[in-house]
């Protein structure tokens, strides 16, 4: 796990973010990025270290982060833009 954007966490395997939304009786929200996405940087730089933002997000969600280049989209998934 990697911690970015404040104290806000980023999941990164599809499965574990499965597994602790069911623990901890929230949703999954999947964010697809790239390194190359200003877009995507914004979100991450600015966006997610709104406070009430990240905490309205760490309240509700597992966050699972995944790069379009790098990781492989969980089955049945797909993405036609990112952010």
């Amino acid at each position: 796990m990697v911690l970015f954007a404040g104290e806000l966490r980023f999941e990164h395997n599809f499965n574990k973010a499965l597994q602790k939304a069911k623990e901890q009786n929230k949703e999954v929200m999947m964010m697809y990025s790239a390194t190359w996405c200003p877009e995507c940087n914004y979100m991450k730089e600015v966006v997610f270290k709104n406070k009430k933002v990240s905490s309205y997000l760490k309240k509700r969600f597992i966050i699972l982060s995944l790069d379009i280049q790098k990781d492989t989209l969980p089955k049945g998934f797909e993405h036609r833009g990112i952010p």
